[in-house]
């Protein structure tokens, strides 16, 4: 129920700032996609790797001003982690449908507009799924399987970062984003004396349309 509810306030919000862009300011709408090297923090500490996947969806920007605009994005990301200990090997991959929402500070100039940007993000958990390798002596054990109830429906985050916009023509601009996203949530379910929470650093490449 509460996924439902934080859903259609964000909802809510992005119809508010259609409104109000269209009526008296520019509207920026996009596709984005990259690179997600995810990583899993967790308490006690572990050694873990990261784990490069796949993020993208659609993003849409509202501008105050030449230099202040707010943007909303609705993306797909896969988050998890790798760990290897000697011939042993585990692997944990979560799916996220996130929503940012950035306040971003851009220095435009003539044909490229450097930006920072930070704000809150809320990523609602799609599946899980681990994978472990077990070796004893000439034994391996393959085990796979879904862990999605063991993993927080909601996560929290907050993002910060910084890009570059470079203006194709008067309608479009091509997008270049490095992000990092920093997970507040544990994420660990039912966890008594332990937390795990993530971690991405996000490369991304898009084009922005404006209307």
């Amino acid at each position: 129920m509460r996924i439902f509810k934080i859903t259609a306030i964000m909802i809510i919000i992005a119809l508010s700032t259609i409104q109000g862009a269209y009526a008296q300011r520019k509207l920026n709408i996009g596709i984005v996609g990259g690179l997600d090297i995810a990583n899993l923090s967790s308490s006690p500490s572990s050694n873990t790797s990261s784990l490069v996947g796949f993020t993208g969806g659609g993003i849409l920007e509202t501008f105050e001003n030449e230099h202040v605009s707010f943007e909303f994005g609705l993306l797909y990301a896969q988050k998890g982690a790798e760990a290897t200990a000697g011939a042993n090997y585990e692997k944990i991959t979560i799916g996220y449908v996130d929503i940012p929402f950035h306040l971003r500070i851009g220095f435009p100039n003539d044909n490229f507009s450097p930006h920072l940007f930070f704000g809150p993000e809320v990523g609602i958990q799609t599946g899980a799924d681990a994978e472990l390798r077990y070796t004893s002596g000439s034994n391996t054990i393959n085990i796979s399987g879904d862990i999605s109830k063991n993993i927080e429906t909601l996560n929290f985050s907050l993002n910060f970062g910084g890009g570059m916009d470079i203006f194709l023509n008067e309608q479009s601009t091509l997008l270049l984003d490095l992000r990092y996203s920093l997970g507040i949530t544990n994420i660990a379910k039912n966890s008594n004396n332990s937390s795990i929470k993530t971690s991405d650093f996000q490369i991304m490449t898009g084009v922005k349309f404006s209307l």
